[in-house]
């Protein structure tokens, strides 16, 4: 390894933050800037990520929730609201959510996760089920570049 900015060959070397780029350099450099982290550390950091990885279900490696909103939600939601003869002001309130995002999720809006816990905990409903689980395709590591072949899973119904 070679130090960014003197150039002398170094074992073992940090990486610093230098005028606004991030540098790997020897110990003598490092004063010159901002110490991130020691290049080893960061190895075994990325070793360790690795291994989390192995461990992540398909859908979070996607970034995705594993918990997805059930079709029609938003009628679940007005019909449930309606048999209860709640008004959706009176709704709104007992939730303590403004009218205006009401009637907006009631139009088919997804909210965050915990406006639906608390409207499934009030309705007596259940709105979320459990992400089926996504086949991903095989990633060839040899390749340099990743293509978008490589990350796309097209989802039948």
């Amino acid at each position: 390894m070679i130090c960014e900015l003197c150039g002398a060959q170094i074992k073992q070397g940090k990486k610093i933050m230098f005028a606004g780029a991030m540098t790997v350099v020897c110990s003598d450099c490092a004063v010159n800037g901002r110490i991130i982290c020691d290049v080893r550390e960061q190895i075994a950091e990325k070793k360790e990520q690795d291994k989390a990885d192995k461990e992540i279900s398909p859908a979070t490696v996607l970034g995705e929730p594993e918990y997805e909103v059930v079709e029609n939600f938003s009628n679940k939601i007005k019909n449930t609201r309606e048999k209860k003869g709640l008004k959706q002001e009176d709704f709104a309130k007992h939730i303590n959510e403004p009218l205006a995002y009401i009637k907006r999720i009631e139009s088919g809006f997804v909210p965050s996760i915990m406006v639906i816990e608390k409207i499934e905990k009030f309705l007596g409903i259940n709105l979320t089920k459990k992400r089926e689980n996504i086949a991903l395709p095989k990633i060839d590591k040899s390749k340099d570049v990743l293509t978008l072949g490589d990350v796309v899973v097209i989802k039948k119904k």
